[in-house]
């Protein structure tokens, strides 16, 4: 930094969102419809989307500690979003079956840029950056030099896609 010149404005990181209805902290899901433990409901994505909260597309059900996909689609056309500001993004994930799955993975619509892979993101021959779910755990999506801002979209194709919990460090 040079000696005279205004100090870089820094944004505070995202705190950890809990993806369930259980938390005590809030209520961290942004979608307008509500609904109680276990049931299962088609949500739209309401297009604007506010930091610190998680929107849902298409069908999910919401218990006390987790968020669901409950049905099986070939294009991927559900998902989970959030708009973070951090330098890594985890998601912690158990499946509810045995068999490995894919959850493709955007940033602002379009595959995460090589520069900011996570541990976890792999890319196929197309370009599509995806997490290869192969049990429970803590998966790293986003891995970048310094913090950034952005929207990461989870596309979910399994019934067997359960979300616990975003992680995020500055």
């Amino acid at each position: 930094m040079v000696a005279g010149e205004p100090e870089p404005e820094t944004k505070p990181t995202t705190r950890e969102i809990y993806a369930g209805s259980g938390w005590s902290r809030g209520d961290y899901l942004g979608n307008q419809k509500k609904i109680t433990d276990g049931q299962v409901a088609t949500f739209s994505d309401p297009e604007k989307h506010e930091g610190g909260k998680f929107y849902l597309q298409g069908t999910w059900s919401i218990d006390s500690e987790s968020v669901t996909h409950i049905r099986a689609t070939e294009d991927y056309e559900d998902y989970i979003a959030i708009k973070y500001q951090a330098a890594s993004v985890n998601v912690v994930v158990r499946p509810r079956g045995v068999d490995p799955f894919r959850v493709i993975a955007t940033i602002d619509g379009k595959p995460v840029p090589a520069a900011d892979w996570g541990d976890d993101i792999m890319a196929d021959s197309q370009g599509t950056t995806f997490l290869q779910i192969d049990g429970p755990r803590m998966y790293n999506v986003v891995r970048s030099i310094g913090s950034k801002s952005g929207e990461l979209k989870l596309h979910a194709g399994s019934p067997d896609f359960s979300l616990y919990t975003y992680a995020f460090s500055g």
